[in-house]
């Protein structure tokens, strides 16, 4: 019997983008950058960003130091937040499952991010337990533990956990540590299509 509902964020609760190819663009507008040099160097900042290395502060010391500009904090602090926008159709579903499930956040995304997603309006009052590789300090879900350290958390059997990915590869590593999974992506029809595997899955609505 499941008991608790988990989903990912990107791809599946909000569209994402590359973040460095997007930030590098947005920045370029107002500040003096070479685009062709700073976002190879942004790209090899996301093996930090997947787990809680990646500091937004001296993130930033370095980059305006590398590139010669000045760029406030309140400006990146502000571009990130654009990679967080919650699909209501996805958000209403959460609600109506929220009424009989506990409902979970697992995020490939560091710890300052995930706070952020938490207090999105959007996102307020919708989960019970975010979680994810900044949290637990591992590099993405690259394999079972991420989501054993999951079940520890969450003190339920692995197999009344039902996780929600748009990653075949994250699916399968649920799939080996005992969790129920659906794959689903962001598109067309978000509420009509998450509901209906949502049901094919045993779910109750």
């Amino acid at each position: 019997m499941i008991k608790w509902i988990v989903f990912d964020f990107d791809e599946v609760i909000s569209p994402t983008t590359f973040w460095y190819s997007q930030l590098v663009e947005d920045l370029a507008k107002s500040f003096p950058l070479n685009k062709q040099e700073a976002e190879p160097f942004l790209k090899e900042e996301g093996g930090k960003w997947f787990t809680n290395e990646w500091n937004e502060h001296q993130f930033l010391r370095e980059f305006n130091k590398k590139f010669r500009v000045s760029i406030p904090f309140e400006v990146l602090d502000k571009e990130l937040e654009k990679g967080i926008q919650p699909n209501e159709e996805v958000i209403e579903v959460i609600k109506q499952l929220k009424k009989k499930y506990k409902i979970g956040l697992l995020t490939d995304n560091p710890k300052f991010k995930i706070e952020k997603i938490m207090n999105h309006p959007l996102m307020k009052k919708t989960i019970d337990h975010p979680a994810g590789s900044g949290i637990y300090n591992i590099r993405k879900k690259s394999g079972t533990e991420i989501f054993e350290k999951l079940q520890k958390d969450l003190r339920v059997k692995t197999s009344e956990i039902l996780f929600i990915d748009d990653n075949p590869r994250n699916c399968k590593f649920a799939e080996e540590a005992g969790l129920q999974v659906i794959s689903f992506v962001l598109g067309n029809n978000n509420k009509e299509r998450l509901l209906n595997q949502l049901k094919h899955a045993g779910i109750q609505l």
